[in-house]
């Protein structure tokens, strides 16, 4: 048989399994999204109650996500001159820290000092979840193996989104019993516990898990190629489209004929954080037997659907309106839940296929897992913090400009068409770098065959 029919293999090393590194990584990741969401259920009303205007307010509130984006940018930087596990060991202290000070900035009387303090904590708080958010990410691909560093993407983010359900609840809930400080004492206390049980278990000083990438221009070797630039694209999408009703799904719902409550709006929101926990966990193995490209089709194509449910115009005016054959009034919750219920899910989907491209990609030009997980991690932690950004921003401009109802639909029609371009243009590069490899293979197989003929030839003479 011809070398080159025989299966190659990869020239790195097999990995085991680091489950120390893989339940440490996800636990924080999980806390760290819990500090950022707790304040949602009792903090607008406590710092109402002091003065602050709710511009001040949502200061705060952003000042945590655009400094996780800073970080996000220098964090591999970090991970390359201390190393990952170093790195992600002194975030989890700093943060805990900061999260313990907050719980004393109820005793600053002074409306500007305490804006000030509290803004000085949330942009150290948000510097350290970029940090932890890369450096976790890295951590988990190197700790698995290497089949399954696609696959760390999905664990991730479901995380991230049990820390972001549970916040609200656990803050809520502590704050009406021990007050204030309650709920950031227990935050500091959870954070700073897993600190302690990297210190103490060896995490911390761990070198086998540690990234070989050369930091930045790793980086930018990753993001010059020509998928990569589709791939940035449909993260940012996907990352728009979870969070494109946050500033308009409470209005739209709390005016007539619905007038639902805020509690009622919350739990509606809840479904996508939900189904997007859940299908982020399993797009790994939907991955495994779809195939990346066709699971980001999928996955985009569902979201798309999701945006054409959730509020059908009411009469039909042209094609901003042609799903206004599913409009009914007195089932719009039913389709809101659903709606919500199918872009979740198909933005979760969505993080396994992406992440297994970008590794398959970095592969192609020599890079190994342990090479380009930190740059990996950086790429996707800053697309899902910048398409976190847009999809508000985006959502608030279109429904000022065309309403509620046709903003969806021309959102559902950006993730349909994205889906269809990511089909032909994803699929079709990936396929041509088979067939290019597979040729070269062919034709050093056929070198090999005619060298091992002429040393037989030469061997008969």
């Amino acid at each position: 048989m011809c070398k080159a029919d025989e299966k190659t293999k990869s020239t790195e090393p097999d990995r085991e399994w680091y489950y120390l590194g893989v339940y440490l990584t996800l636990a924080l990741v999980c806390c760290a999204d819990q500090v950022f969401s707790m304040l949602m259920a009792f903090y607008p009303a406590v710092v109402e109650d002091k003065g602050l205007s709710p511009t001040l307010t949502g200061v705060l509130f952003g000042s945590f996500a655009f400094f996780s984006v800073v970080a996000n940018i220098f964090a591999t930087t970090l991970t390359k001159k201390y190393g990952s596990s170093r790195t992600l060991t002194i975030s989890t202290f700093v943060l805990a820290l900061s999260v313990l000070a907050y719980a004393f900035t109820d005793m600053v009387e002074e409306l500007n000092l305490y804006f000030t303090v509290c803004f000085l904590l949330r942009t150290v708080q948000g510097l350290t979840s970029g940090c932890i958010e890369v450096a976790a990410l890295g951590i988990l691909m190197r700790s698995v193996p290497q089949e399954k560093a696609g696959d760390t993407v999905g664990w991730l983010e479901s995380a991230r989104a049990l820390g972001m359900i549970g916040g609200p609840l656990v803050g809520s809930s502590i704050y009406s019993s021990f007050g204030y400080s309650g709920p950031f004492l227990f935050s500091a206390m959870l954070v700073g516990g897993i600190g302690v049980v990297m210190v103490t278990t060896g995490f911390s000083s761990n070198k086998s898990n540690e990234s070989t990438s050369t930091g930045t221009s790793t980086t930018m070797r990753i993001v010059k190629l020509p998928v990569i630039g589709a791939c940035l694209c449909t993260m940012l999408l996907c990352s728009a489209a979870i969070t494109f009703f946050e500033p308009t799904l409470e209005p739209f719902l709390n005016r007539d004929p619905y007038k639902l409550s805020d509690v009622h709006v919350a739990i509606i929101y809840t479904t996508a954080i939900i189904s997007f926990g859940v299908g982020a966990g399993v797009s790994g193995d939907i991955t495994s037997r779809l195939g990346n490209v066709p699971t980001l089709t999928y996955s985009l194509l569902v979201t798309a659907l999701g945006f054409f449910i959730a509020a059908p115009p009411e009469t039909f005016t042209g094609p901003l309106s042609i799903f206004a054959f599913l409009y009914a009034e007195k089932y719009v919750i039913h389709q809101m839940i659903l709606a919500l219920f199918l872009i979740g899910g198909g933005v979760g989907i969505s993080v396994a296929p992406y992440s297994k491209i970008l590794i398959d990609e970095a592969a192609n030009i020599g890079l190994s897992v342990d090479a380009s997980s930190d740059a990996i991690s950086s790429i996707t932690a800053i697309a899902f913090s910048v398409g976190a950004a847009i999809g508000p921003f985006s959502s608030g401009i279109l429904v000022d400009n065309m309403g509620f109802r046709k903003s969806c639909s021309l959102f559902g029609y950006v993730c349909g068409i994205a889906g269809i371009i990511i089909l032909y243009y994803i699929g079709g590069v990936v396929a041509k770098q088979k067939l290019t490899q597979t040729d070269e293979k062919n034709e050093t197989g056929q070198l090999l065959d005619n060298a091992n003929e002429k040393t037989y030839d030469s061997i008969l003479v």
